[in-house]
């Protein structure tokens, strides 16, 4: 799993911010009257996963923490800084995601991504070139107390804590909402008219898998289709919104998109368009341009 060029997300297309409003109408959106008013999220509420030690297995390296599965998470940490590269890979049937596991001694969170059922945590140590070692193994049932879950927490991809910078500002945004809805039209017009295309970024980070760093891209009010997405995730998110940051390929190459689940409606993608000139896609970088993209859209990952 590589995200080798994000540049393809867009190339000629990105030219600057759009100049859509950032006032919710709700006659505009009939989709609103579905979902009304709900309980406005605080920061009290920002969902944070956690290593309870319930069910536990390590070594000398490592220590894999299995005890939320039922949240839609694990998390793994080194115990030793004495390693080479490592790997954590999350297995289910024929299906398999590649994170690296980026810090020491620090517990980071990895998503369930892929529905009920029986998966593998591989964590293996990279012995030359692109081969790596089994480092540590566990297989685990896993039944979800929600389905969208791991769509709620931070993890490796969409990372976060409580700390973080751009939670602040979701909720700064977002103060005055009374509807998932709105939210959602809040966030995605904040960061198409505040974040910019990184053209210098795009041309750094290619052949390379680079992590979104959420509050970087806030601070910088920059970056590529990834940091788009995962910020926009991390926003949404915290107002306990489910939110898939989504890889894959629209017809210019790789890419990187989201999606929102709104109660009583379900998952909105791309593909759907809310009934507005204003609000057309949830594709935060195609929409910072100005460009009304209207091709496919094909999914490899998840996050």
């Amino acid at each position: 799993m590589r995200l080798t060029k994000y540049l393809i997300c867009l190339l000629l297309l990105l030219v600057g911010c759009s100049q859509s409003s950032s006032s919710f109408d709700e006659s505009k959106y009939p989709i609103i009257e579905k979902t009304g008013s709900d309980i406005i999220p605080t920061i009290e509420n920002v969902k944070v996963p956690e290593a309870t030690g319930i069910f536990v297995v390590n070594n000398y390296m490592v220590e894999l923490d299995y005890s939320n599965t039922n949240l839609g998470y694990i998390m793994v940490k080194t115990i030793t800084d004495d390693h080479k590269r490592l790997k954590v890979q999350v297995i289910k049937d024929d299906e398999t995601y590649n994170y690296d596991l980026s810090k020491d001694n620090e517990f980071i969170s990895y998503p369930l991504n892929m529905g009920d059922g029986e998966y593998e945590i591989q964590i293996r140590e990279n012995v030359t070139d692109n081969t790596y070692a089994l480092v540590l193994a566990q297989e685990m049932d896993v039944v979800l107390d929600d389905p969208n879950y791991p769509y709620l927490y931070p993890n490796q991809i969409i990372d976060y804590n409580l700390e973080s910078e751009t939670i602040d500002k979701s909720f700064q945004i977002c103060e005055g909402a009374t509807s998932e809805i709105e939210r959602v039209y809040r966030i995605y017009n904040w960061i198409v008219n505040n974040i910019e295309y990184d053209w210098d970024k795009v041309e750094e980070v290619q052949n390379k898998f680079v992590v979104p760093v959420v509050d970087e891209v806030l601070s910088l009010q920059s970056g590529i289709c990834f940091d788009y997405a995962a910020l926009m995730a991390t926003m949404a998110r915290v107002q306990q919104i489910p939110t898939r940051l989504i890889t894959g390929y629209v017809e210019e190459g790789y890419h990187a998109w989201v999606e929102v689940f709104i109660k009583d409606i379900g998952w909105i993608d791309p593909n759907i368009y809310f009934k507005s000139d204003e609000w057309q896609l949830m594709d935060p970088t195609f929409a910072s341009s100005g460009e009304n993209y209207k091709g496919s859209y094909e999914p490899k990952y998840t996050y």
